[in-house]
């Protein structure tokens, strides 16, 4: 008997329970009946309380069990969609508890990037392998900050909502291969939607858009290199003017894409080399390429790439690409596709350093960038076929003419010290002396720095000072407290983390 009791108290609960849950059932599709619409995040809430949460799945369907209410809203998100809010009546439910529901959500102006990741192929008749397992980040460079990252996505295929008016860069990683970076620009600069480090988007972008260009699915094959010691990889675009060895504006900007080559693969140390063409003598054509690979190499030091990682080697006329050899007649541009630079991987090493996200990459590139621009203000520039000291002679008879016209600087009374200077006598007479300036410590080690160190090819304005017990190295020169702490923050402490700010006059930092 109490056996019997207990079993219709227990169905008497459950059936009291199961009266007191409603079951939301819906699909998630767009206006006008365009398709259902994959991983839209629904929210259910009474009044202000959040009852809970859904993803649709890929056919755009969602069920909630949520406690009876006499109404109910709906908070509906989607990339590239509009937000939606809609009311939900709880008097709506059939006999079985739920109430059914279709959500039309309105497509925004942009674009949805749908990428296949697959081995490189070389032949078209070879089928090659899909890519699992990858990293994605895709960092939006319009306003500086992140959009998502995939930890080893577990799919070849993956999806990236673009807005109209952005810039967006792609960087996908995979142990074995070499990361490879896309970008894409929405409807800014010129483009309606413009791709670099992407082949041919099939179908075509035009067959993709619709609706005055306002919207579109793009579908792409991104083909990943397999990286091995012994790769070469010729960088296009990196070529010189006959018998020349100086960088050409378009070589550097190649030369920027390596660069951020060899950011995103720390693991590679490469052999820079460069390759003439058959015209004059061999032994000037060996100089002039390892001129020409050494200019390259410097060009990639002073940009943050670690010597030890790249070195120059110039093959000269021993490497030719095509038949113009000594005694065959060709054209200029025949001779020219023999003077190229060629990268080839020496070595694939292991690294215990953490994976930087492509936020951070992109932290110490705007960082580079930046103290760059504020360290290299006033290096001497070099022309064209002339010597470095023909350059300096030119720049300190310029600076003689600028020193003898620019006034001496007004110094703002925080940076004099009352100890050094009695206020009675903060006149015309102070010198150099007699000031304190702010600089920043980069640096600090037990043994002093080579004078080829990368520190003093990256500042011009890299000094150094002896401590106690070690050797200081410091840059900028600042009047005030609060210019020197903006910089620090803002630049020095992307590349610097542990950089500090220091007081100094005449040679010594004041403790």
């Amino acid at each position: 008997m109490k056996y019997i009791l207990s079993l219709i108290l227990i169905c008497f609960l459950s059936s009291y329970a199961y009266s007191q849950n409603v079951i939301i059932d819906g699909y998630t599709f767009e206006t006008g009946n365009r398709g259902y619409i994959a991983n839209a995040k629904v929210t259910v809430k009474s009044g202000d309380k959040v009852l809970k949460t859904s993803i649709a799945d890929n056919e755009g369907h969602f069920v909630i069990t949520v406690p009876e209410k006499s109404d109910y809203t709906l908070e509906v998100t989607a990339d590239l969609y509009e937000d939606l809010i809609m009311q939900v009546s709880g008097s709506s439910k059939n006999s079985e508890g739920k109430i059914f529901t279709k959500v039309q959500m309105k497509r925004l102006p942009g674009y949805l990037f749908e990428v296949t990741l697959a081995d490189s192929r070389k032949d078209e008749n070879v089928v090659v392998d899909a890519i699992q397992g990858a990293r994605i980040d895709v960092f939006n460079n319009t306003t500086f900050e992140e959009v998502f990252v995939l930890y080893d996505h577990p799919d070849p295929q993956f999806q990236v909502p673009l807005f109209k008016g952005n810039h967006y860069t792609v960087l996908v990683r995979k142990e074995g291969y070499i990361a490879k970076r896309i970008e894409a620009f929405v409807d800014v600069e010129g483009c309606i939607l413009c791709f670099e480090g992407l082949g041919t988007i099939t179908p075509g972008v035009a067959d993709n858009l619709s609706r005055g260009n306002q919207i579109g699915v793009l579908l792409a094959n991104v083909s990943l290199e397999k990286v091995f010691s012994g790769k070469t990889i010729v960088l296009k675009d990196l070529y010189y003017d006959f018998a020349k060895a100086f960088l050409k504006p378009g070589a550097k900007k190649e030369l920027d894409k390596l660069v951020l080559l060899m950011n995103d693969n720390p693991e590679i140390k490469v052999e820079l080399g460069a390759h003439t063409d058959s015209r004059g003598a061999a032994d000037k054509n060996q100089t002039l390429s390892q001129r020409r690979a050494q200019n390259a190499v410097n060009y990639l030091v002073k940009k943050g790439i670690a010597e030890e990682r790249i070195i120059a080697y110039g093959y000269g006329e021993t490497q030719l690409r095509n038949e113009c050899k000594d005694g065959v007649q060709c054209t200029e541009t025949e001779h020219a596709y023999n003077r190229r630079t060629e990268l080839k991987i020496l070595d694939v090493a292991k690294t215990e350093e953490r994976v930087k996200s492509l936020a951070e990459l992109k932290m110490l590139e705007k960082g580079e960038k930046e103290l760059a621009d504020f360290a290299f203000s006033g290096v001497v520039e070099v022309k064209d076929d002339e010597t470095l000291e023909e350059a300096q002679e030119a720049k300190e008879a310029m600076d003689k003419v600028i020193e003898s016209e620019v006034k001496p600087l007004e110094i703002e009374e925080e940076v004099v010290e009352a100890s050094a200077v009695n206020s009675d006598k903060v006149s015309s007479e102070m010198t150099d002396k007699d000031l304190i300036f702010y600089k920043i410590i980069i640096h600090s080690s037990a043994e002093p720095l080579s004078k080829t160190d990368k520190l003093y090819t990256t500042h011009s304005d890299l000094i150094e000072v002896k401590t106690d017990n070690e050797y200081k190295y410091l840059v900028g020169n600042f009047e005030g407290l609060k210019e020197v702490s903006n910089y620090l923050n803002t630049t020095i402490k992307m590349v610097y983390p542990k950089a500090q700010i220091v007081k100094f006059k005449d040679g010594q930092i004041i403790k």
